[in-house]
């Protein structure tokens, strides 16, 4: 059997791949790992959907793993799978990085709260909103912008290419 010649923009992709999902899976095991043993983790005190959605980019980027590999050897399941797996982690990250930004239980950390008392019925409510974005959020969020989303393009703008190989 013949070795099949990937095209290059498809070679890119896939190496940039795989390296964003060991750099995600890496920083999302640290989060989690960070988490459960200090009380100063990222994750300490947040609700348990923030919780479940790192766990999951943390799983689906072990998952990419065998999909970039395979489609390194031309197979158009293997580029579905990796461009669906990719777009999921994407949205993901996205709801991740939203939900820290405008988290609740950190912008109203340090919020002045006014007191409304109409009959019976006293009502809190914030001041101010503070946007809180930290350091780490930027980071993996522009490594996550980098490594997903760049070879989600080139997957696309060379796929005719990758699809008159593919078996």
């Amino acid at each position: 059997m013949a070795k099949i010649e990937v095209p290059k923009k498809t070679k890119i992709g896939i190496w940039l791949i795989k390296i964003g999902m060991i750099i995600i899976f890496f920083y999302s095991a640290g989060v989690i790992f960070s988490s459960v043993i200090s009380e100063y983790g990222v994750l300490h005190g947040e609700s348990g959907i923030l919780w479940t959605i790192i766990f999951l980019i943390c799983l689906i980027s072990v998952l990419i793993f065998p999909f970039a590999h395979r489609l390194s050897k031309g197979e158009k399941k293997a580029w579905k799978a990796s461009v669906g797996t990719s777009s999921f982690l994407v949205i993901l990250i996205g709801i991740y990085v939203t939900w820290r930004c405008f988290s609740a239980i950190q912008g109203f950390q340090n919020c002045k709260y006014l007191a409304i008392e109409y009959h019976d019925l006293t009502v809190n409510y914030c001041k101010e909103f503070y946007f809180s974005l930290s350091r780490d959020v930027i980071i993996f969020f522009s490594f996550s912008a980098i490594f997903i989303v760049l070879p989600l393009i080139l997957f696309f703008l060379d796929r005719k290419n990758y699809w008159k190989i593919a078996s």
